[in-house]
């Protein structure tokens, strides 16, 4: 059985008739062209990475059953508490309560250890003198 195929193939393929400098050219550039994939490309910097602003983000998933991920960051440090509260204003958990560093923040909310019904509930972000509210719905 012959690995042959003439669409591919001639008589004429053999190392003599190969265009070195073609195969050459083209070897450097597939080297080249993985090679720049490989290189970590990174835009962050100081700036970055310490927040100008104290921010609270929407929760995800939002409807959400049975948890949800609140994210926040701070941009100077402070004592942090981060609370979850039903549409009546009483207090569910308290999710955050401790003295964080600048930076970007993430918790997870979950309700399965928690005898709640669907509706609206509010997580509420306190740092010292600042305090930002947001509202997520939970479904059952």
């Amino acid at each position: 059985m012959h690995d042959f195929n003439s669409y591919y193939h001639s008589s004429l393929d053999n190392i003599q008739h190969i265009n070195k400098i073609f195969f050459e050219k083209c070897a450097k550039l597939s080297i080249a062209t993985l090679a720049s994939y490989a290189v970590l490309q990174t835009t962050s910097s100081v700036e970055n990475i310490i927040p100008n602003e104290l921010t609270l983000y929407q929760n995800y998933p939002n409807p959400f059953n049975p948890s949800t991920v609140i994210n926040y960051k701070l941009s100077t440090a402070s004592f942090v508490t981060l609370k979850v509260h039903d549409s009546l204003g009483r207090e569910v958990t308290t999710l955050v309560n401790k003295y964080q560093q600048p930076g970007a923040y993430s918790t997870t909310f979950g309700t399965s250890h928690l005898t709640l019904s669907s509706g609206v509930y509010f997580y509420t972000l306190y740092t010292g003198e600042n305090l930002i509210v947001r509202k997520m719905v939970l479904t059952k």
